[in-house]
C-alpha cells in the first residue's frame, strides 16, 4: 500500500523521522485504510501538525478499496513541493551557439509558453521543470480513466527500473523506456504524462535525489535553415545526455503530439532526396536509441490520432516500434464524467458561488436510482438518514447530465461550469456592499438546469458543424 506524505514548505523534519512517525500513527490508529483518500487525524500530534501538510493513501495491490492493514505492507513516500509560483522552470535551446539554459530560469513561467526573453523565436526547443512541482500537485488524482490504467503505467515504470537496476541484458530483452499515449484530443494525455512524471519523482525519491521533466517543443526542432534541423536535434539531446551523467538525477522527456513528427517524415519521403524534416526525425530516432541504454531516463509521448494510428504504426514502424507501452486514452466514461462534474460543483460550493449541497458518490446514486426509479419527488421517509431528498434529487439530475454528456472530452466537461453559470446569470441577484458587488449564492437545482442546457447546446453545435 502506497502512502504519500507531503511536508510543509520549509519543513525541517528528517524524511526518515516523518516516515517512521506517520507509519506508527497509521498502525496504532487504523485497522483498515481506504485507498485514494486522505488519511485523517495525524494533525492531532503537535510536531506532525507543524511539519506535515497532507497525508494521502494512494493505490494498493489489494482488490478492495477498503484495505486491512494486516494484509499489506506500507510504503510511505515523503516529499515537498515549492510554494505557489516558485516552481523551478528553465528553457533549453537546441542551438549549440546559445548560452546555457540555466541562464534563463524563470520560476513563474508556464510549460506551454512559446516565447522567452533572451532566446530568439524558433530556438526554444524544450522547457525544463524540477519535480515535484506545485503546479502539478493533485492533477493525477483529478484524472479519471478506466480501472487500472494509471496503475498499469506506474507498474511499467517500476518494472523498467527493476530491470535497469539488475542490469538485464538489453540484447536479449529489449525495452526502449518509451510510453505512447494515443487517443482523441481533450482526453488528458498531456496532463496524464505530466502528473505521471510528478508521481515518478515522488515514488523514486529513494533512488534519485532530483527529477527533471523536459518537454520538447516538436515544432522548434525544424530549423528555418535547410539541413540544420538534424543538428538542432543532436544539440538538444547532447544537453539531455549531459544531464543524465548525474546518476542522482532521473530525467523524463515528454514529446507531445508525435504525429507531427511522423507526418513530417512521411512528407520527406515523397521526393528523391530526404527533406530536412526527414533528417530531423531520423536524428530524433537515433537519439532515442541512444537513450535506451541510460537507466535514469523515461520518454513519454502522445498522439491525437485515433482511427489511423494503426496505419501509422505499419508505415512508421521505425518510430512506433520503439514504444514499449502503447495505451489508448479514450473519452471519459459516464462514471468519470459524473466525478469530473461533481468535483467542479464542489469547487463552486467551496468558493461561495453555489449554496452548499451534498452530492453523493456515483455508485451510490446508481443504486438509489435503481431503488427509486425515475421519480422526481422522493419522500424523506423513504431515505436513510445519510441522504436527504434534495441531495438525492440533485445527484440523480447530475447523473442524467453525465449520461447526456457522454462523448464530450474532459476539456469540454471542465468548461461546462462557466457556460452553465452564463445560462442562469439573469436569475442571479446582485447587491452592493462596501463598494463591491455581492453575488447571491445559486441553488444547486437551478445551476444543474443551466448545466443541462449547456450540454444540449454543445451537442447541437457539434451536430450542426458535422452537417
Amino acid at each position: 500500500m502506497i502512502v504519500e506524505v507531503r511536508l510543509k514548505p520549509g519543513s525541517t523534519i528528517l524524511y526518515d523521522t516523518a516516515r517512521q512517525s506517520i507509519g506508527n500513527y497509521i498502525i496504532d490508529n487504523f485497522a483498515c485504510l481506504e485507498t485514494h483518500a486522505t488519511i485523517p487525524g495525524w494533525a492531532d500530534i503537535k510536531f506532525l501538525e507543524d511539519e506535515v501538510d497532507h497525508v494521502y493513501c494512494a493505490e494498493s495491490a489489494h482488490p478492495s478499496r477498503l484495505v486491512p492493514l494486516q494484509e499489506v505492507k506500507l510504503h510511505i513516500h515523503i516529499y515537498e513541493i515549492p510554494l505557489e509560483g516558485e516552481d523551478k522552470v528553465s528553457i533549453m535551446s537546441a542551438n549549440p551557439t546559445e548560452i546555457s539554459s540555466s541562464d534563463f530560469q524563470n520560476p513563474s513561467s508556464n510549460l506551454d509558453d512559446e516565447s522567452h526573453d533572451g532566446i530568439q523565436d524558433g530556438d526554444v526547443a524544450a522547457s525544463k521543470l524540477e519535480l515535484p512541482a506545485h503546479r502539478l500537485e493533485g492533477i493525477w488524482e483529478s484524472l479519471i480513466y478506466e480501472d487500472g490504467l494509471k496503475i498499469k503505467l506506474l507498474n511499467y515504470i517500476y518494472s523498467s527500473i527493476i530491470f535497469a537496476e539488475r542490469n538485464v541484458n538489453q540484447a536479449l530483452i529489449a525495452w526502449h523506456r518509451l510510453i505512447l499515449l494515443h487517443g482523441p484530443p481533450g482526453t488528458g494525455k498531456t496532463s496524464l504524462c505530466r502528473s505521471l512524471s510528478q508521481k515518478i519523482s515522488i515514488r523514486l525519491s529513494y533512488l534519485y535525489q532530483k527529477t527533471e521533466l523536459i518537454e520538447i517543443n516538436s515544432h522548434s526542432l525544424f530549423s528555418k535553415w535547410f539541413s540544420e534541423s538534424g543538428k538542432l536535434v543532436q544539440s538538444l539531446f547532447l544537453k539531455i545526455s549531459e544531464m543524465l551523467e548525474d546518476d542522482d538525477m532521473f530525467v523524463i522527456v515528454l514529446i507531445d503530439e508525435v504525429e507531427s513528427l511522423a507526418g513530417s517524415r512521411s512528407t520527406g519521403t515523397s521526393g528523391n532526396e530526404p527533406s530536412d524534416a526527414l533528417r530531423a526525425v531520423n536524428a530524433l530516432l537515433t537519439e532515442l536509441d541512444k537513450l535506451k541504454h541510460r537507466r535514469n531516463v523515461l520518454i513519454l509521448t502522445t498522439s491525437n490520432l485515433t482511427g489511423s494510428i494503426g496505419e501509422l504504426w505499419m508505415i512508421y514502424d521505425a518510430f512506433m516500434d520503439r514504444a514499449d507501452l502503447k495505451q489508448y486514452i479514450g473519452l471519459p466514461p459516464i462514471e468519470a464524467i459524473y466525478w469530473i462534474l461533481r468535483t467542479c460543483l464542489n469547487e463552486l460550493i467551496k468558493v461561495g458561488i453555489l449554496k452548499p449541497k451534498t452530492l453523493i458518490d456515483y455508485k451510490e446514486v446508481i443504486l438509489r436510482r435503481e431503488e427509486f426509479g425515475e421519480r422526481e419527488e422522493i419522500e424523506p421517509s423513504e431515505l436513510n438518514e445519510k441522504v436527504k431528498s434534495s441531495s438525492l434529487r440533485c445527484s440523480m439530475k447530475l447523473l442524467k447530465i453525465s449520461e447526456k454528456a457522454k462523448g464530450m472530452s474532459g476539456r469540454s466537461l471542465r468548461r461546462l461550469p462557466l457556460l452553465a453559470h452564463s445560462k442562469i446569470l439573469n436569475k442571479i441577484k446582485l447587491s452592493k456592499t462596501k463598494g463591491q458587488n455581492q453575488v447571491e449564492k445559486i441553488r444547486m437545482e437551478t445551476y444543474l438546469d443551466g448545466m443541462l442546457r449547456s450540454v444540449i447546446e454543445d451537442q447541437l453545435s457539434i451536430d450542426q458543424l458535422g452537417n
